[in-house]
């Protein structure tokens, strides 16, 4: 026992600064019933007491080690899953505590190499894991009643608070905790407000937002805006605002309604006019793909550069037809003013955003489609302004497609990858529409809301998401692709244009729109 009592009378002239008197108790404690009588004269033991588990920096989580041989870390209950770092050493050190279960508490000690334990172990504890922060607001988008109530559902399990740049928007309470209700109270005429909801803090902060509006004393709708579905599980809908190129109107550009399950667009809604043209038709020189900053990477589809993969824009693929599918616009970019195609503006580069992007690329779809883009913008458009809507229709879910997809190398040595972690399941629907509203004459100067049936007309397109239609690779459009806007609703289920008179979408009269 020679080299315990030196190590003891060590430790009480020059004793370490955690070390604590129970622990020296504990040593002498150990040498006095040892005895010398024992061949076995190694010793380790740690510093007695506790502490929590520090989350954010492991260095206070380290335990110093006294002994004069080899050691080895242990726990109990062994069936823990603790990590320690170093788990054995040699003589004085120290060993820092690097992983341990949540919620729990255990005990660690150390042992020599014969499996001796000289001293005592220590508890450490560590907090459970906070729960995660959930936050979902509805509506998604409020249009100001003056006569309604205006509440805003707020559905958290943390505190929140809410805010709103323009001062003119009243609302009440700024702030709760849990589930609860915000009322609008006042609501500035014809401009739009985004009420912000922040739950929770740091880096598990959750944040949404509800587009406000007010029309003004009319309270008329957007003419395009289709009814929300009854049933919005799976969906969101969101509008992006812009400025035009020339004049710098704020306007809407476009809503969608997005399928997060499909992960693909069900509806783009959009305004179509001169304004919206300002600064051309020409394409950005590089297209501007981005994430859709009001989605997760979760619920959209990731068609655009990930910076782990070398910022490369990302595509779809399906591999049971080994296709690459075109990232086909629903709100075609040349409906939308470019200005600069080296700086091209927000109004076009919003229509890069996966929410206005589906896949695409069947061939006599394709032709058909690009037609009637354009037949639209040469011959429909007109001073009352153009309404449109856009849709994807999944008759099955058959055709599967993975997102954050791309090549490596190039020509025969090319392989398909996708990007672990991002990469998903996205479906590719099986037929396209479009649906129009306008005034008959064009120039009528009075909202829809305010013209007679007689002096509206609707009509929708048709289209299957085909190679091949009527037996032809590169289709005609004609008369042949028109549907009556009523018949694509009993199709869709959704609800378009629904301040129209029924009887305006139930009409489909091919020489209204130059067939």
């Amino acid at each position: 026992m020679k080299q315990l009592d030196s190590f003891l009378r060590c430790m009480l002239k020059y004793p370490p600064p955690r070390v604590s008197g129970i622990l020296l108790a504990c040593l002498l404690l150990f040498a006095s019933c040892g005895g010398d009588d024992s061949s076995d004269e190694s010793y380790a033991a740690i510093e007695s007491g506790s502490f929590t588990f520090d989350e954010t920096d492991d260095a206070n989580n380290a335990v110093r080690v006294m002994a004069n041989g080899a050691w080895q870390v242990y726990w109990e209950p062994a069936s823990a899953a603790v990590t320690a770092d170093p788990s054995s050493g040699v003589g004085n050190g120290t060993f820092r505590v690097k992983e341990m279960p949540r919620g729990t508490s255990v005990k660690v000690g150390v042992r020599t190499a014969s499996g001796k334990v000289s001293g005592k172990t220590i508890t450490v504890t560590r907090a459970a894991a906070p729960a995660e922060v959930t936050l979902s607001l509805a509506p998604a988008e409020l249009r100001f009643n003056p006569a309604g109530a205006n509440r805003i559902t707020v559905t958290s399990n943390a505190s929140w608070s809410a805010s709103c740049p323009n001062s003119a928007l009243k609302f009440a309470p700024a702030s709760g905790t849990g589930d609860g209700t915000i009322t609008v109270t006042a609501a500035p005429e014809g401009v739009r407000c985004t009420l912000t909801v922040t739950a929770g803090e740091g880096a598990g902060a959750k944040m949404q937002r509800v587009e406000i509006t007010y029309a003004g004393t009319a309270g008329y709708r957007w003419a395009e805006l289709p009814a929300t579905p009854a049933d919005m599980t799976g969906k969101k809908i969101h509008t992006f605002w812009a400025s035009t190129v020339t004049t710098k109107q704020y306007l809407r550009n476009y809503t969608y309604c997005y399928d997060t399950q499909r992960h693909c667009p069900l509806w783009i809604a959009h305004p179509q006019h001169a304004c919206y043209q300002e600064g051309g038709t020409t394409r950005p020189a590089t297209d501007p793909w981005a994430r859709d900053p009001s989605m997760t990477e979760t619920e959209q589809a990731i068609i655009y550069p990930l910076a782990v993969n070398n910022n490369r824009a990302m595509s779809l693929y399906s591999e049971s037809i080994d296709k690459q599918w075109i990232r086909g616009h629903m709100l075609a970019s040349s409906y939308r003013g470019c200005g600069d195609k080296n700086n091209p503006a927000e109004i076009n580069t919003q229509t890069f955003y996966p929410g206005n992007i589906s896949p695409q690329g069947r061939t006599a779809f394709d032709k058909v489609w690009g037609d009637a883009e354009k037949r639209i913008l040469d011959r429909y458009v007109c001073s009352d302004t153009l309404y449109c809507v856009s849709g994807a229709y999944f008759e099955n879910d058959d055709m599967v497609a993975r997102d954050a997809s791309c090549w490596n190398g190039s020509g025969d040595t090319r392989v398909r990858y996708y990007v672990p972690g991002y990469s998903k399941e996205c479906i590719v629907p099986t037929h396209y529409y479009k649906l129009l509203l306008r005034t008959r004459s064009g120039n009528l100067r009075k909202p829809v809301q305010e013209c007679a049936a007689s002096e509206l007309k609707a009509v929708g397109f048709w289209f299957e998401h085909a190679d091949q239609i009527g037996g032809s690779s590169s289709p005609t459009l004609d008369k042949s692709y028109l549907r009556s806007v009523k018949e694509i609703e009993e199709k869709t289920g959704f609800t378009f244009f629904p301040d129209v008179d029924e009887s305006v979408k139930a009409s489909c009269n091919p020489a209204d729109w130059g067939f």
